[in-house]
């Protein structure tokens, strides 16, 4: 069933790739855990694979493998209560396909989870934005004008990364200043982007097509006409952000994190910016409000006479 449960995530639920590969590995852990006690009939098999007796798995079973994680293993907050979560879309999957009746009691309900640290994201400072434009603007060569449009595209939209690189020349609507992006799930939203940005991407066209042979109508390609992938994307923004910034995290999705605070800072609604972020979920988005409070805190302690005490 577990092999199911992972065909179902991947092709029914539209779950990347990535993420049915961390529930297969959670299972797989569970399964190494009840096998290792000696509960639930479990068993790993050569291939990698896991079973278990669902039926008779007990909430005390996952709450001694939370223990054990938490106690024997270095991981965070999050991975525990991602690996819980996981569990609990298996049990729900077998009550969906009636392995299990409604019934049976689901073993992960009313297991307590350790409260997960508040993570603030780190961006990068408008000054810092900034030199990095000046710094690449001046350059007509292929590769220059492309990284630096890179960075700007995420700056200026937000984009994931994976979003940018599956863009087509299709997806662009210059005279429309929109662009039709694909996100996770599979869901289409619609970017709107400035001036400023469409004679960047415009000029970009004009020096790509006279400088490289496409192979399709991939929008970002490298010198040989392949298109760019995620990867090379965070090869790009690491490479050309690494010589400007002094941050210990740079990634394509710290500029996404620098777009949703600088909209925010200057004053953008917390909805548009889910919008154009694509969130699912305002909470995903509200965690900006607490990096701008951050600012606010620090200027606070700066300015005010008596606000270092």
């Amino acid at each position: 069933m577990i092999d199911r449960f992972l065909e179902y995530l991947r092709y029914e639920r539209n779950f990347s790739v990535h993420t049915v590969f961390a529930y297969k590995n959670d299972l797989l852990q569970f399964a190494a855990f009840l096998a290792s006690v000696g509960r639930c009939s479990a068993s790993i098999s050569g291939d990698g694979m896991c079973k278990f007796d669902a039926s008779s798995v007990q909430t005390d079973d996952v709450r001694e493998w939370v223990l054990h994680i938490v106690n024997d293993s270095n991981f965070k907050s999050t991975s525990v209560h991602r690996k819980i979560s996981s569990l609990s879309s298996y049990f729900r999957f077998l009550y969906l396909k009636g392995v299990l009746p409604e019934t049976h009691r689901n073993p992960v309900s009313g297991i307590v989870l350790p409260k997960k640290a508040k993570n603030l994201p780190t961006f990068f400072l408008e000054t810092e934005m900034n030199e990095c434009l000046e710094k690449l603007g001046s350059s007509e060569e292929y590769n220059d004008v492309r990284n630096l449009l890179i960075i700007e595209m995420i700056y200026q939209t937000g984009l994931r990364r994976s979003e940018l690189a599956g863009l087509n020349d299709s997806d662009i609507d210059l005279p429309g200043r929109r662009l039709k992006v694909l996100g996770k799930g599979n869901k289409e939203r619609v970017v709107p982007f400035g001036d400023d940005l469409a004679e960047r991407i415009t000029f970009y066209l004009t020096i790509r097509d006279k400088s490289v042979k496409r192979r399709d109508d991939s929008f970002l390609v490298s010198n040989a006409g392949a298109r760019l992938l995620g990867n090379n994307i965070y090869q790009i923004v690491h490479g050309v952000m690494s010589q400007i910034s002094t941050q210990r995290k740079i990634s394509p999705h710290v500029l996404r994190h620098t777009f949703a605070t600088a909209m925010l800072n200057h004053g953008a609604d917390l909805n548009v910016i889910k919008e154009l972020l694509g969130h699912e979920s305002i909470a995903t988005t509200q965690i900006y409000t607490h990096v701008t409070f951050e600012q606010l805190r620090e200027e606070y302690k700066k300015s005010h006479p008596r606000g270092g005490e």
